[in-house]
């Protein structure tokens, strides 16, 4: 039956364990036959070693204006328009960088309940305070997000001015969608781009590594700005990736 589990079943006592054995042989076989021929056909099969049971994942719903994930929870990202999730090909990627924007949107939802004086606050060791930090946030992922597309943001990411929280809101939401649209096609990791040191020199460096700093610079950020709230005596909110798939529906209780 479609969407169903499909069980090769073991059969008790000791003359049918050869052929148990023979049949968790041949699924897991089968499976690194197709997985060496680059997949499978959808949906995808999963082979469990342990067991030998070959299972058939329920695929995701898809609607007209998006993509609902299955099975369905609370979901904090908005879907792209054009973009249908069994389409996407960088799915671990897709996830790490829903973490990182859903991270950033907590903590700046958190920081709008602070006061000019706790914005304002820092410790030693910091990149500076709560809202320059923010601030630094988005705008250095709207700076990876140009290295790797060669297309600006709404706005002028080079201005002098100090963006208010309500305005960081607005940008982190523009970069989610525009990451989203990156993520929906191939990524060539390998290609070389130039950047620039601090120092002036220039480096060639390949794209995946811009991603992997994507994502290392706005978790540390992260954890600075956290460390700043408690020591001025704010709880900081749970910003984890396990946090993160329970808010979205991507962890959910498993049903007995």
């Amino acid at each position: 039956m479609a969407g169903s589990p499909l069980t090769l079943h073991r059969s008790s006592g000791s003359a049918a364990r050869a052929p148990g054995r023979l049949q968790r042989r041949d699924a897991i076989e089968q499976a690194r036959r197709l997985h060496a021929r680059g997949g499978s056909s959808s949906p995808r099969h999963r082979v469990h070693r342990a067991t030998g049971r070959t299972t058939v994942p329920a695929p995701a719903r898809v609607t007209g204006s998006g993509y609902t994930p299955h099975p369905p929870g609370r979901v904090i990202h908005q879907p792209v328009a054009g973009i249908r999730e069994g389409e996407r090909v960088n799915d671990g990627l897709v996830d790490a960088f829903r973490h990182n924007t859903w991270a950033t949107r907590e903590l700046i939802r958190v920081c709008q309940g602070l006061t000019e004086e706790q914005l304002s606050a820092t410790t030693i060791g910091m990149y500076g305070s709560i809202i320059d930090t923010l601030r630094h946030i988005v705008s250095s992922d709207a700076s990876y997000l140009v290295r790797l597309t060669a297309v600006e943001p709404s706005w002028d990411r080079r201005a002098a001015e100090r963006p208010d929280l309500d305005t960081l809101a607005e940008r982190t939401e523009e970069l989610a969608a525009r990451w989203e649209r990156f993520l929906a096609e191939p990524v060539d990791a390998e290609r070389v781009l130039v950047i620039r040191w601090p120092d002036g020199t220039d480096y060639t460096v390949p794209a995946g590594v811009v991603l992997a700093q994507a994502l290392h610079h706005g978790s540390e950020h992260r954890g600075q700005i956290c460390a700043i709230l408690t020591s001025i005596g704010v709880t900081p909110p749970e910003l984890g990736v396990w946090e993160f798939a329970q808010a979205t529906g991507r962890a959910q209780p498993r049903q007995a």
